[in-house]
């Protein structure tokens, strides 16, 4: 069997699934203007790469200039691929065979250990929250390194713009409930902050 790497797989049977719920991302939407601005920007920098690497000296052979147009291409691509991931909002949905959101976050429901919610207020507000702060879910899964938590112990949901509301809040943990996943103990927290 071939490596899933996008996990394509896993994708389509969760959306598949029957949705119970979805939580639509907050925070600043990237008007279309910035988009065209930045990739006009990315264009022009990609030609003056070509330009300049084929009128640079030691770009004599058709090896060196192959090779370059290759690089240049590349963070081209890179460039492109980076704006259409920060201009896009996708929901994270809820179905009953897991959790789907834009890119990577594909999460069977057998794959997650426990939850919690994760409040952003006062200094750790991040600025995508809501006015009065934001709560967002929290989620361990089964690997040694969890795959859903930042660099800084905080869910990754939270930095995607996923804030629950109360509303939202009392379904999910409904889910979980149902489900049989329980909330993270403090023994579990390994150094994670902010239990509600």
């Amino acid at each position: 069997m071939a490596f899933d790497f996008l996990r394509k797989t896993k994708r389509k049977e969760i959306m598949s699934a029957p949705h119970w719920l979805k939580i639509e991302p907050m925070g600043w939407e990237m008007p279309m203007i910035i988009i065209i601005i930045l990739y006009s920007i990315a264009t022009a920098l990609f030609a003056m790469f070509i330009v300049g690497f084929l009128n640079y000296p030691p770009a004599t052979s058709w090896t060196k200039i192959i090779v370059g147009c290759i690089f240049g291409c590349g963070i081209y691509a890179a460039a492109l691929i980076g704006i259409g991931y920060i201009s896009k909002k996708k929901p994270l949905i809820l179905t009953e065979r897991g959790i789907i959101g834009p890119y990577f976050i594909a999460i069977k429901w057998n794959d997650i250990k426990s939850y919690k919610w994760e409040t952003f207020k006062g200094p750790t507000r991040m600025a995508n929250a809501p006015k009065g702060g934001g709560i967002s879910l929290f989620i361990r899964d089964e690997r040694v390194i969890p795959h859903y938590v930042d660099r800084f112990g905080h869910t990754v949901f939270a930095n995607m713009g996923y804030f629950f509301n109360q509303d939202q809040i009392t379904k999910t943990d409904e889910i979980f409930q149902r489900l049989g996943i329980g909330k993270i103990k403090m023994e579990e927290m390994l150094g994670l902050i902010d239990i509600k």
